[in-house]
């Protein structure tokens, strides 16, 4: 199943020359000391659980660690969530495929309140139902860091899916959210389609398909995605009881989506935004995304189109006029730099062709 913004490997920071990629040997040995990743654990235990979660407490290196199928249960993720309170430098935590219910995902709620640093958090194929999202979304509620939660394959219904949209409308920092293979069925598809519509909601990426839910509830999503400008994703698919015309709207908004997702990802590969883990609003709630939009300068046909174009030239373009002075510069650099790419490129196939 493809999601938005989806990474082969698990998302770190670079090295310093002190640090070290770490696993299983050094969860044996009960050392994770300058580790800034913790991944390839086949088995961990609950002693080694409740280790680690007092260890990570106020841990200053490691940034990602990936606990996936080691079997972990609740009472494991309690005690790991403990580590989690204080602490200031995890980025992702990766706890999916494993035994994880309600009272383990309630534990890692409570700790997201008090938790900044925790960008990503993927709980999917666990067991967690209605009362652990009730929980995880009370921790979204204080929380402002995580930007992508994964709780795909689990056992959400309804009252887990209206609490997650009452959480986003109070949170500002979540940009994905995975909630396919529910059971979600109108009431909770209409509360987050209610949620999405609003202009302070900071989602833009949504994938709900394989739920319980119907024609109503599927429509109110598509219609959200529409009318959202910061939508760049939104995935509604494979909801058995849909039928009709509903998803003949979704694939007539695929298209659009498409548009905006190319906008998107100019806007974060040209530096103009920041990636979907930074500190900034969604990319597509940037006044500069209708001018990159304007100039077509997410396709290649657009750039065909600008070839040969000059500082002066883009600066006349009526699609530039709303923005300000610093804006337009910002704009206008970022695409004068693809373009010189553009031509080193053409011009190396040329020397390339030529020999």
């Amino acid at each position: 199943m493809r999601r938005c913004a989806i990474f082969s490997s698990l998302m770190c920071l670079a090295p310093s020359a002190t640090a070290r990629d770490c696993g299983q040997e050094e969860l044996h040995a009960r050392d994770i000391s300058g580790c800034i990743t913790l991944t390839h654990v086949k088995h961990i235990g609950h002693k080694g659980l409740v280790w680690l979660g007092d260890a990570l407490h106020h841990n200053a290196a490691l940034e990602t660690v990936d606990l996936h199928h080691t079997k972990i249960g609740d009472e494991d993720a309690i005690s790991f969530a403990q580590g989690l309170r204080n602490n200031h430098n995890l980025r992702v935590l990766a706890m999916h495929n494993n035994r994880i219910g309600d009272a383990g995902a309630a534990a890692l709620g409570a700790a997201l309140a008090n938790n900044s640093a925790l960008n990503f958090l993927s709980m999917s194929s666990n067991a967690i139902g209605d009362e652990g999202a009730v929980a995880l979304a009370e921790g979204l509620k204080k929380n402002r860091g995580l930007r992508r939660l994964d709780l795909y394959v689990n056992k959400v219904g309804d009252k887990g899916a209206q609490a997650l949209a009452a959480a986003l409308e109070v949170n500002r920092g979540l940009r994905m959210l995975h909630l396919d293979t529910n059971r979600i069925e109108d009431a909770g598809a209409k509360a987050i389609a209610d949620v999405l519509r609003r202009d302070d909601c900071p989602v833009d990426c949504l994938t709900i398909m394989y739920n319980q839910i119907r024609n109503e509830g599927a429509a109110a999503l598509i219609d959200a995605a529409r009318k959202t400008p910061r939508v760049h994703t939104m995935k509604v698919a494979h909801n058995q009881m849909v039928h009709g015309d509903v998803y003949d709207d979704e694939k007539r908004l695929a298209k659009e989506l498409k548009t905006r997702q190319e906008v998107k990802d100019f806007l974060v590969s040209s530096g103009l935004t920041g990636a979907w883990n930074s500190s900034d609003p969604p990319a597509l709630h940037s006044p500069l995304a209708p001018a990159v939009l304007a100039l077509n300068a997410h396709n290649r046909f657009g750039w065909d189109a600008l070839e040969g174009a000059t500082e002066e030239s883009l600066r006349g373009h009526a699609g530039l006029a709303a923005l300000t002075e610093p804006q337009r510069e910002r704009v206008i650099s970022a695409v004068l730099q693809k373009l010189k790419a553009r031509a080193e490129l053409k011009r190396k196939k040329g020397m390339k062709d030529e020999v």
